[in-house]
C-alpha cells in the first residue's frame, strides 16, 4: 500500500505536470498572441513619436532655411543673368559710340590739312616716358590678325627693348597704294584696332604689364606710300625728343613688317617718277626695319628669303638705287613657330564668310574675333 500509496501520490502529481504543460502550451500561444500585440503597440508608439518629431521647431526652421537658400540662389541666378545682359548691352553701346567717334574723327581728318594724326592711346591715361624707339606697325588691318600680334609682341619683348619704355604705333592709311577700303569700312577697322591693342597689352608677359611701360597709339595717315608715311610721322612732331633734355637723340622708328611687305618696300615701281629706290635713303639713314619671315609657300622658305636680303648686301640692287649698307639696318626675325597655323587677313575673311567661328578665333585675337562675329563682317 505504501508503495502504491506513494505511486498514487506520484501519479497524483502528474495532472499538475500535464496542466503545467498545457499551461506552458497555452503560455506559448499566449506569448505568440501577446507578442504581436506588444510589437504592434511598440510600432504605433514609435511611429507616433517619429511623426510628432517632424513637427519639431528645429526641423521646421531647417526647412525654412533650405527654402530661403533656394530662393536666394534663384535671385542670384536672375541677378547674374541681368548683370550679363547689362554688360552685353553696355559693350554694344560702347562699340556704337566708338564707331561714331571713329567716323567723326575720319571726317575731321579728311577735311583737314594734316597728313598724320594720332586718334587715341591705350591706356588712355598713359604716363609712359617718351621712348627712344617707336615701333610702327603699318597695315590695312582688314582685320587685325594673330600674325599682327606676333609681329608686335616679338618686338615689344625683344632683348633690345627690355630696359626702356616701349611704344607701338598702329598706323592705318585711309588711302592705300594697292587696296581699296573694302570689305570692312575704316570705322570698323579703327574699332578693331582698338580691340586688338587691348588684347595685345593683355597678352604681354606679366612683367611688362605690371611695370606699365608699354603703350599703343592708334593713328591714321593720308599717305599711301611707305616712305611718305615715315616722313609724316617724323614731321608731325608727336614723337620728337624731349626739348628739356638737350642733346637727346631723335626717336628712331622701327617698322615691323612681314616679308611680303618688305618685298613691296624694295619694289621700285612704288617710287615714281624715277622708279628707283633712291627715295628710301633718308629713311634707312634714320630708321630700321624688323622683318618677319613668312612661312607660306608663296614666298619660299627661309633660305630664299635670306637670299633676297643678301642680294641687297652684295650690291645687286645698286643699279636701282639700293645701298649695301641698308642691309645693316634690316633685321630678319622668326615668324610663326613650327606647327603653327599660317595666318593672313585673307584666311580670316574666308573663315568669317564660311561662318567658321573656331578658325576665326584661332586666326584673330579674342576681341577682334568676337567683333567680327557680332558685326557679321566679311560675310558678303
Amino acid at each position: 500500500m505504501p508503495l502504491f500509496g506513494r505511486h498514487s501520490a506520484e501519479t497524483t502529481r502528474t495532472p499538475p505536470q500535464t496542466t503545467t504543460t498545457t499551461s506552458s502550451s497555452r503560455g506559448l500561444f499566449g506569448k505568440r498572441s501577446s507578442t504581436p500585440e506588444a510589437v504592434t503597440t511598440n510600432s504605433r508608439s514609435g511611429g507616433s513619436r517619429f511623426f510628432h518629431r517632424s513637427e519639431d521647431p528645429s526641423i521646421t526652421a531647417a526647412r525654412q532655411r533650405v527654402a530661403g537658400a533656394e530662393a536666394a540662389e534663384r535671385d542670384a541666378d536672375q541677378a547674374r543673368f541681368q548683370a550679363r545682359a547689362a554688360v552685353r548691352n553696355a559693350r554694344e553701346q560702347v562699340k556704337i559710340l566708338e564707331r561714331e567717334a571713329a567716323e567723326d574723327a575720319l571726317q575731321a581728318f579728311t577735311s583737314s590739312a594734316s597728313s598724320f594724326q594720332v586718334l587715341r592711346s591705350i591706356p588712355s591715361s598713359s604716363t609712359i616716358p617718351r621712348p627712344k624707339t617707336l615701333y610702327v606697325l603699318d597695315s590695312s588691318f582688314n582685320p587685325p590678325t594673330a600674325a599682327h600680334l606676333r609681329l608686335a609682341t616679338s618686338a615689344l619683348v625683344s632683348a633690345d627693348s627690355e630696359s626702356s619704355s616701349k611704344r607701338l604705333l598702329l598706323l592705318l592709311a585711309i588711302q592705300n597704294a594697292d587696296k581699296a577700303p573694302k570689305p570692312a569700312s575704316f570705322e570698323h577697322r579703327l574699332v578693331m584696332m582698338t580691340l586688338f591693342a587691348e588684347d595685345l597689352l593683355r597678352s604681354l608677359p606679366v612683367k611688362s604689364a605690371k611695370d606699365g611701360n608699354v603703350a599703343v597709339d592708334i593713328a591714321i595717315t593720308k599717305h599711301p606710300y611707305f616712305i611718305d608715311k615715315s616722313n609724316a610721322i617724323t614731321a608731325s612732331g608727336v614723337y620728337q625728343p624731349d626739348p628739356s633734355k638737350s642733346g637727346e637723340a631723335p626717336i628712331e622708328q622701327v617698322h615691323l613688317v612681314g616679308f611680303d611687305t618688305f618685298i613691296r618696300l624694295l619694289n621700285s615701281k612704288y617710287y615714281p617718277p624715277s622708279h628707283t629706290l633712291t627715295p628710301l635713303r633718308d629713311m634707312f639713314e634714320q630708321h630700321r626695319l624688323r622683318v618677319t619671315y613668312r612661312g607660306d609657300d608663296e614666298w619660299g622658305d627661309r633660305k630664299d628669303q635670306d637670299a633676297y636680303l643678301q642680294d641687297l648686301k652684295d650690291g645687286k640692287r645698286d643699279h636701282e638705287g639700293g645701298r649695301k649698307e641698308w642691309a645693316e639696318r634690316i633685321q630678319m626675325v622668326e615668324g610663326k613657330k613650327a606647327g603653327e597655323r599660317v595666318v593672313s587677313s585673307t584666311k580670316v575673311r574666308k573663315a568669317a564668310q564660311d561662318g567658321d567661328a573656331d578658325s576665326l578665333k584661332e586666326l584673330c585675337t579674342e576681341g577682334v574675333a568676337n567683333y567680327v562675329l557680332q558685326e557679321k563682317l566679311y560675310t558678303e
